[in-house]
């Protein structure tokens, strides 16, 4: 083979490599990216928290640390389902009997929940991704 064209194949799949790291790199980090989203996609409210978790709730049993991280996110999804059914309940229909029904079915998508992720650093910091199934109450505003 001719020593220029050696070189040609050489740069061509050096470029074609840094061209697929690239690429793939973007993709990883576009996936982590696309979990960092709270709010409500469909019937679903996606929660995160990121808060520092006390050592004395936290043993070295990774299973210890749902707990807390659990109650951090029920704390969270509980104001934002209130916050959502303030913004978009009809003002003139509230009545003791509303709140009560809307309560409940918050009680019950928090029961529900789910945690979906938890990462933790060395010093105890935490991010979280909790879901909670609000479908009763969105039918319930509508």
């Amino acid at each position: 083979m001719h020593p220029t064209k050696n070189k040609n194949m050489k740069k061509l799949f050096i470029i074609i490599q840094i061209v697929l790291l690239t690429y793939l790199l973007a993709c990883s980090s576009s996936n982590k990216l696309g979990e960092l989203w709270e709010g409500i996609s469909g019937n679903t409210l996606r929660v995160i928290i990121s808060e520092y978790i006390p050592h004395h709730e936290v043993s070295a049993n990774n299973n210890d640390i749902q707990k807390p991280v659990k109650e951090r996110l029920d704390q969270r999804g509980s104001l934002l389902m209130a916050s959502y059914i303030v913004m978009n309940s009809d003002r003139s229909k509230t009545s003791l009997a509303t709140d009560r029904l809307f309560n409940s079915l918050m009680d019950e998508a928090i029961k529900q929940g789910k945690v979906i992720n938890i990462d933790c650093s060395e010093n105890n910091y935490c991010r979280a991704i909790g879901e909670y199934n609000i479908s009763e109450i969105l039918k319930e505003l509508k």
